[in-house]
């Protein structure tokens, strides 16, 4: 918040003193990066303006400007910008009020090494040099509370500063490689404010590049202040439900194996506090799996939002406040995806029946909606997903179910056409042909996404043909139409506006001419 110490100075800024600080500062806190208002760019822009009007906001604006910083090798910065800013920290860290002071936030995402900054014409820097640049940085960022490193290459000095980062609240590593220790790792003190801990799609770059990092890693998340848990590793898996106390666990996304099962099982009947479960990668053919997981249905007494598989639906639905379900892939990749119709085994689906709450939000495979009454079993329904590479559910049956919200994660329309539906994410034209086919198969639905889109479709009411696009995710879709306006040869994807959905996404100045192209704007004048 704001200091009201902050005074005007000069009598021509008397009338911004009619309003408290907090409210400016509410303000600017409205000008914050949110997925369909403004991306992270347009809000830094917009920031920027708001501190540019006076010395007052300058003042009031600099927290906000700074506190959520991103540093991503994208078209957005060149590639010595963030040597530029260590280089800045180091020199101003220990001066009062610095913008290191005010950093909350902090992301890296795929920013090269060594040899990626000499291709860009940058040089002079060894490769021990070229690490600290990219993670030294960190230690000289007192505030910072949410860290996430996103395909960013780590060794026992990085990970060594990360490790030992005193006040994170969240900490995420996304599709990072880990060097084989050199040394062994300093086992760091726990982390006392952590309360997220993300670990997903990680590499190593040699078999034994994560292991020897997994016991300090350990030590420093698991903390009785944790409250999120979200990993694909299965060495983690086993490490994290030997826990002594896990009981602090709120929400958990962890990946399981058969043999690991009954460990989970114990660990969840030792964590009532879970609320939100979801299990991945475990098989979905082994008839005897459900044998493996034993958990009494006094277990996880207030879990809300549940995935799994099938079999696992008569252990973890039964007597528990289930509104939010997903239910993974039954079927093996080997199947053709020609193939629609199957033998479904609907004894699990009986324990819908038996949860406590109504379930409104539903996700589950192509095969599952095609054979299976959804509505008896779900009557409720508000949303649902289906997600398969199985073709569009376009088949109008008499068992559709009448829900508001449709999102179809499919990969293609026709599951025999080659062209696949990943490829139109940006082709709003062509959506909106595809989404006046569903709609005899949806008729209550008010919002539908198409296929992986960054753009979704609204309408005021079931009975209205007019379909608005709404992009839901502003800065995905900017950064795709800006690689496709750079690169336009080497991909086939293809961009269609609709009533200016696209271009409103950059401002006038960012409309370069390739932008232009792209969007079908070359002929028109004062766009």
């Amino acid at each position: 918040m704001a200091s009201s110490s902050l005074e005007f100075e000069g009598g021509g800024d008397h009338v911004f003193s009619c309003l408290p600080p907090e409210l400016w500062l509410k303000i600017a806190h409205h000008l914050c990066p949110s997925e369909e208002w403004l991306s992270h760019k347009e809000s830094k822009y917009a920031i920027s303006n708001m501190s540019l009007a006076c010395r007052y906001f300058c003042d009031l604006c600099r927290p906000v400007l700074f506190s959520d910083m991103r540093f991503t090798r994208n078209l957005d910065l060149p590639p010595d910008f963030h040597i530029n800013w260590y280089d800045f920290v180091l020199e101003n860290h220990s001066t009062p009020a610095s913008l290191a002071s005010y950093v909350r936030s902090y992301m890296l995402y795929d920013w090269r090494g060594l040899s990626e900054f000499r291709r860009w014409g940058v040089d002079g820097l060894s490769p021990l040099q070229d690490k600290q640049l990219h993670l030294q940085v960190l230690s000289l960022l007192p505030q910072l509370q949410n860290l996430c490193l996103s395909e960013v290459d780590l060794d026992i000095v990085g990970m060594q500063v990360i490790l030992d980062l005193p006040a994170l609240h969240s900490l995420a590593f996304e599709r990072c490689k880990f060097f084989a220790l050199a040394d062994s790792i300093r086992i760091p003190s726990v982390m006392v404010a952590i309360k997220k801990f993300t670990f997903c799609d990680t590499l190593s770059t040699m078999d034994d590049g994560f292991d020897p990092f997994i016991p300090a890693v350990m030590a420093a998340v698991a903390s009785p202040s944790l409250r999120i848990w979200k990993s694909d590793d299965l060495r983690l898996t086993g490490t994290l439900c030997l826990l002594v106390d896990p009981s602090f666990l709120e929400d958990m996304t962890i990946r399981v194996n058969k043999a690991k099962l009954p460990l989970l099982s114990k660990f969840l009947l030792r964590t009532p506090s879970i609320h939100k479960l979801h299990i991945t990668h475990l098989p979905h053919n082994v008839a005897d799996t459900s044998h493996d997981f034993d958990l009494p249905q006094t277990g996880l007494p207030d879990l809300r939002d549940l995935q799994c598989p099938l079999y696992l639906l008569p252990l973890l639905v039964p007597n528990r406040p289930i509104r939010r379900l997903h239910i993974n892939g039954i079927v093996n990749r080997e199947v053709p995806r020609s193939t629609r119709y199957f033998d479904i085994d609907l004894a699990p689906l009986a324990a819908l029946a038996q949860a406590t709450s109504t379930i409104e939000d539903l996700t589950v495979p192509m095969t599952i909606y095609d054979n299976v009454r959804l509505e008896e079993y779900i009557p409720a329904m508000d949303s649902l997903t289906i997600s398969d590479d199985r073709g569009l559910p376009m088949k109008i049956k008499s068992h559709n179910p009448k829900v508001k919200g449709l999102n179809c994660k499919c990969y293609q329309a026709d599951p025999l056409a080659n062209d696949g539906l990943a490829e139109q994410h940006l082709d709003l034209r062509k959506q909106k042909e595809w989404l006046t086919r569903l709609c005899p198969a949806f008729p209550d639905a008010v919002r539908i996404c198409v296929t992986w889109s960054h753009v979704h479709w609204r309408r005021a009411s079931p009975g209205s043909t007019v379909w608005t696009p709404v992009v839901a995710e502003r800065g995905a879709a900017r950064r795709s139409i800006q690689v496709l306006a750079e690169y336009p040869d080497t991909s086939h994807v293809s961009v269609v506006d609709e009533d200016g959905c696209l271009a409103k996404l950059f401002l006038p100045q960012e409309l370069t001419p390739a932008i232009r192209k792209i969007l079908g704007l070359e002929d028109q004048v004062g766009v």
